[in-house]
């Protein structure tokens, strides 16, 4: 599993550098560099994100080619059966057995996080977070039904969750993209929306990642944001301490 990830990479970072479209690793990927460089062992998936700026060079590059990057089938936020905010790229080649629990989608992915301004007041930056995840809610819920039920936690979201009802997918898609894209005051923090973290957990200060260096990833190498031990440290706390036996396994991919 993890060598065809590698293999997309690989193909991806060519493609990503070939577009002068500027990248850096994200999450357990950045933890898989700088603590094992490569994979963390068991990982079952790789993690990219990059600022808007160069997310939306990326998706134009993608619409003129018809979804696609080079010769990588990708499928952006607004692509038909992805409920997410962010985009996939995945090998064809992948064999069909692969499919992810937490979706019921097939085959490998590398995963693309837009990064967006957020308010430099934490109040307004609470605000715009709740928000996303009701809607964020909403669409995941009504596009992949059992994956993503609602549970006890989103009863006080009732009313919002009842009032996004009546408008269709595309519209929710839309209104989701505008509310991530609103804060474009503020040149000091970055969210990655997509993320499953708590507030203000997958936050990136620009000082942080306005300088990436190339790191060892397995048989390549892979851009970490020269400010990742603060940006991991925020996120994960002790990110270069093993987690117990019992929570080292793969958290998406499953083999029928």
């Amino acid at each position: 599993m993890q060598k065809e990830i590698l293999t997309l990479f690989k193909a991806l970072k060519s493609e990503l550098d070939a577009n002068h479209i500027q990248y850096i690793s994200a999450g357990g990927t950045t933890i898989g560099a700088v603590r094992h460089q490569g994979f963390i062992p068991w990982d079952d998936d790789m993690d990219i994100a990059m600022e808007r700026q160069a997310f939306e060079v990326f998706r134009a590059v993608v619409q003129h080619n018809d979804g696609k990057i080079g010769n990588l089938e990708v499928i952006l936020p607004e692509t038909t059966g992805n409920a997410f905010c962010y985009a996939k790229v995945y090998s064809s080649s992948a064999e069909d057995g692969f499919y992810d629990k937490t979706n019921g989608m097939r085959g490998l992915f590398i995963d693309i996080f837009p990064l967006d301004f957020v308010s430099s007041n934490k109040i307004h930056r609470y605000a715009d977070f709740l928000h996303f995840k009701v809607l964020n809610k909403v669409i995941l819920q009504r596009q992949l039904g059992s994956h993503s039920p609602f549970g006890p936690k989103w009863l006080p979201f009732t009313p919002m969750i009842f009032w996004y009802q009546s408008f269709s997918l595309e519209n929710l898609k839309q209104k989701r993209l505008k509310l991530m894209t609103t804060r474009k005051s503020n040149h000091a923090i970055l969210t990655n929306y997509g993320g499953p973290y708590k507030f203000d957990r997958d936050n990136y200060l620009t000082n942080e990642i306005k300088v990436s260096s190339e790191l060892k990833f397995e048989d390549t190498t892979i851009k970490v944001p020269d400010g990742f031990d603060t940006l991991l440290t925020r996120t994960y706390g002790d990110y270069m301490a093993l987690p117990p036996e019992k929570d080292r396994e793969a958290g998406h991919i499953l083999k029928k």
